[in-house]
């Protein structure tokens, strides 16, 4: 029998979850549903480790992933479910076993339930206090004014004001929706780290943009998306690759919601 613990403070989340995992394996038993950090620690002191963990990531007091920092059994396999940005997820695929975007498909589910069953236990290598400092480091505060320096002057332009960063001819410059453009000193790489990723989405290697930028979004070949912006983006044209496509699908349903 598969024990399952789950971690999530929004109780309807939880509810879902926990019929969800039912649906995958009837004879599943659920050890847990833990709200806080406060409820799980006292849980661990008091009950064995599960064979598997589904968990948020930002709890109402904290991130979950200090449950985990002192180390878990080899048995034991963590899925994180979360809402975040592409780019916490990055992090979370440098350690973590698996992550779900949220809300959770049952599809999606099943087949990261399925893949962790074949896991050998000696594979679970992850250092969780690691994980943590960087997930805690990618929800700091976002920078909402960048001071730019051009033909001797200092211009201060706010985030919400621009509707791309992109490289042109080797270098990045932003472009605000009344088409003011301006070179930037930080790579994009700098940039995505900078910005609040609730407004801002990596597009592709050459592309930052703005939710408020996108006005159509079109089918384009391979399963790709090519979007629709205004102002017209000043470099050929935006593609969202077939790979990122459903991540930012995801990410723009939340933006317009």
């Amino acid at each position: 029998m598969l024990k399952v613990l789950l971690i999530e403070d929004e109780p309807l989340a939880i509810e879902q979850l926990e019929s969800m995992v039912l649906k995958w394996d009837s004879s599943a038993e659920i050890t847990g549903r833990i709200e806080s950090l406060e409820e799980g620690f006292k849980w661990i002191e008091n009950n064995e480790w599960p064979d598997v963990i589904i968990s948020d990531v930002q709890l109402s007091d904290g991130l979950s992933l200090e449950l985990f920092k002192f180390g878990i059994p080899e048995h034991c396999k963590i899925i994180f479910a979360t809402a975040y940005d592409q780019y916490a997820i990055d992090a979370f695929r440098i350690q973590a076993q698996d992550y779900l975007l949220k809300p959770i498909d049952e599809k999606a589910l099943f087949k990261v339930l399925d893949k962790l069953k074949k896991v050998p236990d000696h594979e679970l290598k992850i250092d969780y206090h690691f994980l943590a400092d960087l997930v805690a480091k990618r929800l700091q505060p976002k920078n909402n004014i960048f001071l730019i320096r051009f033909n001797n002057q200092l211009i201060d332009i706010n985030s919400n004001d621009i509707a791309f960063f992109y490289i042109s001819d080797r270098t990045v410059l932003l472009c605000t929706f009344d088409n003011r453009k301006l070179p930037m000193d930080e790579s994009l790489d700098q940039l995505e780290l900078q910005l609040d990723s609730t407004i801002f989405f990596r597009a592709n290697r050459k592309c930052i943009i703005n939710h408020k930028a996108i006005i159509k979004i079109k089918s384009y070949s391979s399963s790709k998306l090519l979007l629709e912006t205004a102002p017209i983006f000043p470099e050929d044209e935006v593609i969202i690759s077939k790979e990122k496509s459903p991540l930012f699908k995801n990410w723009l349903k939340d933006r317009k919601a």
